[in-house]
């Protein structure tokens, strides 16, 4: 997720705190569900990219001043070095050379100091205030690697239509002076300030404001920028943040189309969690959290004895070698993970499921209705072909109520009603 998306999503989460507070108890919280402001963390994607293009730039530049003349301490240390080498000794120190033996050697007959104690001052540069500049040239570069993976995602390709594209002069714009600010960062960690500095302990990414970082007007301008720059110093609480954005836009549209509280059921909503039930027509959806993820058990109300249970993991980039904790839970029908821009679906590896162009509400309304989805199907023949992939690889649960496409892994059941056959999906899977 990128700044600018960090920083919408905070303040998203702080009103809806103050929600929270207003509405207290789940009944009427969800009745006034839809007074909280909608946002789309997308649209800030392309409005402030520029912007803040323009802001690490400037800071780079900083950045360069800075090790031009930075901060040092000066260390006094003890040191033995050979007598001759001594351009001078103080008091404290002589006395000692004269209490060891071991510093002396016998000359012509005379006894001679060889070796002497004395004191040297070293600079060092590896303090505090220098390490949160190295500490911030290494968030500089991550940020645009996101940056740089966003826009070549934005390149128009000629093979697809479904996705959101930027004009190609606007992508090239942007990947220029991506291109720019990295040569900068090569630039700023090839530097003996950077290599000397790094060599030091890492330091927390909850910075002190000391007299240097306060004072100093260069270092004040980075320290700004970075509290500027960093919304989340804790990356488990972005993600329950962001699992809270996307759970209320859920709720928002599930109030839209009339789904009633069960009122029976021992509803809780607050910042930590959630137990909700809803109905619709054909079915009871129960809510609740479970860590960062969101769990969905779906029961049809015709036959209580079909349950679909889903998780769905919120995640800030869906790529798959980025997210080797993204795992299957055997546990579920289905396991799904939602950024801002995608939703996939896991199994052996990710695999992005719905494309673009798409909103936010409009991704987690497409997750919320595949969960649901209920079609006219005559019993007679998708009891023998796939409904989705038109195998006749299908078999029959040991319940006799589900069945399984061995081809597709598509799982699919059939409700009964007086006029016709209706095919429920549990889990759509394409081959």
């Amino acid at each position: 997720m990128k700044i600018i998306e960090e920083y919408q999503l905070k303040s998203y989460n702080q009103n809806l705190k103050e929600f929270t507070s207003k509405y207290s108890d789940a009944e009427t919280f969800y009745k006034h569900v839809n007074k909280l402001e909608n946002v789309s963390l997308q649209s800030f994607s392309f409005d402030r990219d520029m912007e803040f293009f323009g802001d690490a730039s400037f800071i780079m530049s900083v950045i360069i001043s800075i090790m031009a003349h930075p901060h040092i301490s000066n260390k006094r240390e003890e040191v033995v070095i050979r007598a001759e080498q001594a351009q001078n000794i103080d008091v404290e120190a002589f006395q000692r050379v004269l209490k060891d033996s071991t510093l002396w050697k016998e000359r012509d007959l005379e006894m001679l100091p060889e070796y002497v104690y004395h004191y040297q001052h070293v600079d060092e540069v590896r303090i505090y205030e220098n390490q949160f500049i190295v500490l911030l040239i290494d968030l500089l570069d991550d940020e645009l690697q996101k940056y740089s993976e966003f826009y070549v995602s934005m390149i128009p390709s000629f093979d697809s239509d479904k996705e959101i594209r930027l004009d190609a002069q606007s992508t090239e714009k942007a990947l220029n002076m991506i291109d720019g600010l990295k040569r900068k960062i090569r630039y700023l960690k090839n530097t003996y300030f950077y290599k000397e500095v790094s060599k030091g302990k890492k330091i927390s990414k909850v910075i002190r404001p000391t007299n240097i970082l306060t004072k100093d007007p260069k270092y004040r301008h980075c320290f700004k920028f970075y509290r500027k720059f960093v919304s989340y110093e804790d990356e488990t609480q972005m993600l329950k943040d962001f699992r809270n954005y996307y759970f209320m836009n859920l709720l928002q549209v599930m109030n839209e189309r009339g789904y009633k509280l069960n009122k029976k059921y021992d509803n809780i909503i607050n910042d930590e969690n959630v137990k909700l039930m809803l109905e619709t027509k054909k079915f009871n959806l129960e809510f609740s959290y479970e860590s960062e993820n969101l769990n969905l058990v779906v029961t049809n109300l015709d036959n209580k004895n079909i349950k679909a249970c889903h998780t769905l993991i919120f995640n800030e980039t869906l790529k798959s070698d980025l997210n080797n904790n993204l795992i299957s839970n055997p546990d579920m029908l289905t396991t799904e993970a939602i950024s801002i821009w995608n939703i996939a679906y896991i199994e052996n590896d990710i695999e992005r499921l719905i494309h673009n162009p798409l909103t936010e509400k409009e991704l987690i309304t497409k997750w919320l209705d595949s969960k649901i989805d209920v079609v006219e199907g005559s019993i007679g023949l998708y009891s023998k072909y796939c409904p989705i992939c038109k195998s006749r690889h299908v078999e029959l649960s040991d319940n006799e109520l589900e069945y399984s496409c061995m081809n597709c892994h598509s799982v699919y059941t059939f409700i009964e009603n007086k006029k016709q056959n209706e095919i429920w999906f549990l889990r759509v899977r394409r081959a």
